[in-house]
């Protein structure tokens, strides 16, 4: 087992953990049964904070993905997940600001890449990103990060889905 690798919970149709796998068994399988979270973070100006993700990743190296995104780890609550990558990805308590839970999605009913829930987190800050996962970092609008996937940004494949359910893409 590779340090990386670490058990997720797969989940039947009605999201209920029916057994545990590694990450890369999953991966492997291209199961989409998982548990995540993804989360925005959103500025006073509407902008919102999109990384790049580091060159060494093994999926989209140096495209865009959301302000935090993760795995539900094994007997871990999705808002547990959403403290622990906030903390993790980002270097910051999301209790001292505010946040809600925007969506549960899931890849039958919304072509997700896996059963997931959706966060936004509203903060005038500049985040300590973990050097590790992101290379580098910029506060964009809805629009402006569309636009760029449509030149040719490389992005994680829920970006776009996600920016026209939630937000004002066309400002």
């Amino acid at each position: 087992m590779k340090m990386a690798d670490e058990l997720i919970e797969i989940v039947n149709d009605n999201d209920e953990v029916v057994r545990t796998m590694f990450r890369s068994e999953a991966a492997r399988l291209n199961l989409l049964n998982f548990r995540a979270i993804y989360i925005w973070l959103v500025n006073s100006k509407g902008q919102l904070y999109v990384p790049i993700r580091a060159r060494h990743k093994k999926l989209y190296p140096g495209g865009y993905d959301f302000s935090v995104a993760g795995q539900v780890s094994v007997g871990e609550s999705y808002e547990d997940a959403l403290r622990r990558e906030v903390m993790e990805e980002l270097n910051f308590n999301i209790d001292d600001y505010k946040w809600r839970e925007l969506a549960k999605l899931n890849p039958k009913k919304n072509g997700v890449a896996c059963f997931l829930k959706l966060y936004e987190v509203t903060a005038d800050i500049e985040p300590d990103f973990n050097k590790n996962d992101i290379e580098s970092a910029e506060w964009l609008t809805p629009k402006q990060i569309l636009l760029n996937i449509y030149s040719g940004q490389y992005f994680k494949p829920d970006i776009p889905l996600t920016l026209r359910m939630f937000y004002d893409y066309k400002k």
